[in-house]
């Protein structure tokens, strides 16, 4: 029930308008009800805390919360320690709290674990370490490192038979880079390599946009996940 509230009051318009024939969306009540959930359930006590932190996190969002995402995240790694996906959502609420130095330890250990072989952290999980890693050093506009980091990322998408989401964006994020660097052919080269991806995830509206005007510094630095 929470979900839905949420998202039937929060989606597109037309999400909104098939909502109206069978019931009204309320994004605060559903947030209530997902509340609810997390502190009273038994079995989806867990699920409803990480839903609560996805619409905490949602960059420029009314519903944010940054500052409960992080308390809600932290509590969860306490419990699971050894999760790479709480990890990364832990990650996820250091960066939009701000917390760039954080980020980049916990992007870092985040590494150190997966090339250590630590269990769970699987190699495919890479991309999404070095784009945390990139995008604390974009935030503060340490431009070289940040490069150097979606560098190290993009390189995972050569001889790969999987094409991985997250490398893919960190192609994208590669592009803003050159772009502050006012390299702009270069950068438009990149967001070109980005789109002859196969788009299964949506990035391509994003892209084009910044094929006809470039990214900058205002935009930085914006949401840490792929949109």
């Amino acid at each position: 029930m929470g979900m839905y509230e949420y998202y039937a009051g929060t989606l597109g318009a037309v999400v909104r308008i098939l909502a109206r024939l069978f019931m009204h969306g309320d994004p605060v009540k559903g947030i209530e009800y997902l509340k609810t959930a997390s502190e009273k359930g038994r079995f989806n006590a867990v699920a409803a805390e990480l839903m609560l932190i996805e619409i905490f996190t949602q960059t420029d969002s009314k519903y944010s919360d940054p500052a409960m995402a992080l308390e809600l995240s932290r509590s969860l790694r306490k419990k699971y320690a050894h999760h790479p996906m709480l990890h990364f959502v832990e990650i996820v609420s250091l960066h939009e709290n701000g917390k760039w130095a954080e980020v980049r330890s916990q992007a870092q250990e985040y590494l150190n674990r997966i090339e250590n072989q630590a269990p769970f952290y699987k190699k495919i999980y890479t991309p999404r370490a070095l784009l945390a890693l990139g995008t604390s050093y974009l935030a503060e506009h340490q431009l070289d490192r940040a490069e150097e980091a979606f560098h190290r990322a993009a390189r995972t998408l050569e001889n790969s038979p999987v094409v991985n989401r997250w490398a893919v964006w960190t192609v994208v994020r590669l592009a803003n880079v050159y772009d502050l660097k006012d390299k702009r052919e270069l950068a438009i080269k990149t967001y070109k390599r980005a789109l002859s991806f196969e788009d299964t995830w949506g990035f391509k509206s994003y892209i084009k946009r910044f094929l006809s005007r470039p990214y900058t510094l205002s935009e930085v630095p914006g949401q840490l996940p792929p949109p």
